[in-house]
C-alpha cells in the first residue's frame, strides 16, 4: 500500500512539472499574422497578382504585441522554409472604397515575387475574386510560431 502512495506522489509530481512545461512553452509562442497592402490586384484563373507591395507587416498577438515589417522575400523564404507549403493558410482580400469587398481564400501555393508583385495560387473560401481591382490588403493568418522575423 506505501509503494502505491509513494508512486501516486510521483505521478502526481510529474504531472505537475509536465504541466508546467507545457504551460510555459505556450507563454512563450508568438503566432506571427502578416499584411501585405498592395496598390493593385489582378486575378487570372486560380492566379492572384497583388502589384506593388513594398514590403510585408507582421504583428504578434497578445501578450506580446509586438510589429514590423520584413521584405517580401523573406516572408516568401519563410513559407518555404516553414509549414506553410505543407499547411497554406487562410486570408482575407480585403478591398476598400464604395462598395468595399472582403473575399476569404486559401493561399494554395506561394507563386513568388517579381518587380513589387507578389504571386499567389488560390482557393476561395468565401466570396467572389472579381477579375482586378485598385488598392488592396491581403491579411494573412499564417500560423508561424517564433520564425527568424528580422532581415
Amino acid at each position: 500500500m506505501q509503494s502505491l502512495r509513494v508512486l501516486a506522489v510521483i505521478i502526481c509530481i510529474v504531472a505537475g512539472i509536465a504541466g508546467q512545461a507545457w504551460a510555459q512553452d505556450q507563454e512563450a509562442a508568438e503566432e506571427i499574422l502578416f499584411v501585405q497592402s498592395a496598390a493593385s490586384f489582378t486575378v487570372e484563373g486560380s492566379t492572384l497578382t497583388l502589384t506593388g507591395v513594398q514590403d510585408t507587416l507582421w504583428f504578434t498577438d497578445r501578450p506580446e504585441r509586438k510589429a514590423g515589417t520584413m521584405a517580401n522575400e523573406k516572408f516568401f523564404e519563410l513559407w518555404m522554409t516553414g509549414d506553410l507549403h505543407q499547411d497554406p493558410p487562410n486570408a482575407v482580400l480585403s478591398v476598400p472604397g464604395e462598395t468595399p469587398l472582403n473575399v476569404v481564400v486559401e493561399l494554395a501555393k506561394n507563386l513568388g515575387t517579381d518587380n513589387g508583385s507578389l504571386h499567389y495560387e488560390v482557393e476561395v473560401l468565401w466570396g467572389e475574386l472579381p477579375a482586378n481591382g485598385g488598392p488592396c490588403s491581403l491579411f494573412i493568418d499564417a500560423d508561424i510560431v517564433n520564425p527568424q522575423i528580422t532581415d
